[in-house]
């Protein structure tokens, strides 16, 4: 039941979020990330409602007033799995009060399982989130991106790696979120 109205959430926020865009550029077909990535900076992201592996549901627009790291991910995709220790990081560094960490995973929550019963993650992974990632957040871009929200909901910085090496998007977002705090 929690699936499908997953699902549905998910298809109605879209719906919703495509036509009140009425035909502005999508970014899912963009070849050129560092393009779409400056595409997505100084705008509202698409609003998402969805419940994570726990059972909790997530509404962006509840998050305002902190800042918000979103992680779009997959369990097959080596930059994402090694970008699980810098957003654990985050996540520890920063007070819940004030940061948020989002993840949003390709796989179903039976594929996940496994997964995080080897993995630590100490951040909520929601699970079936390739339409949103996709469609509202440009899939085109990468299986990892992440993108840092400020306190009035806006995306100020997307993080596209090809590879994650030394904390590098911790390193990254990092000074990005310390300066969003002020």
């Amino acid at each position: 039941m929690k699936s499908l109205i997953l699902t549905t959430s998910l298809v109605l926020t879209i719906m919703s979020s495509l036509i009140a865009q009425n035909n502005s550029p999508g970014f899912a077909n963009s070849s050129n990330a560092n393009k779409a990535q400056s595409q997505f900076e100084g705008t509202q992201p698409m609003p998402f409602q969805a419940f994570d592996m726990n059972g909790n549901t997530h509404f962006l627009p509840e998050y305002k007033g902190k800042v918000v790291v979103i992680a779009f991910w997959a369990t097959g995709d080596e930059t994402s799995r090694q970008q699980i220790k810098s957003l654990n990081r985050i996540k520890r560094e920063f007070s819940s009060e004030e940061v948020a960490v989002i993840s949003f995973a390709e796989e179903d929550k039976s594929d996940l399982v496994s997964f995080l019963k080897n993995n630590k993650i100490e951040y909520p992974v929601i699970p079936n989130s390739k339409p949103l990632g996709e469609i509202g957040y440009g899939g085109e871009l990468g299986a990892s991106r992440i993108f840092i929200l400020d306190k009035k909901g806006v995306v100020q910085k997307v993080i596209i790696t090809e590879n994650e090496e030394e904390m590098g998007a911790y390193n990254m977002m990092k000074p990005i979120i310390k300066e969003m705090m002020k």
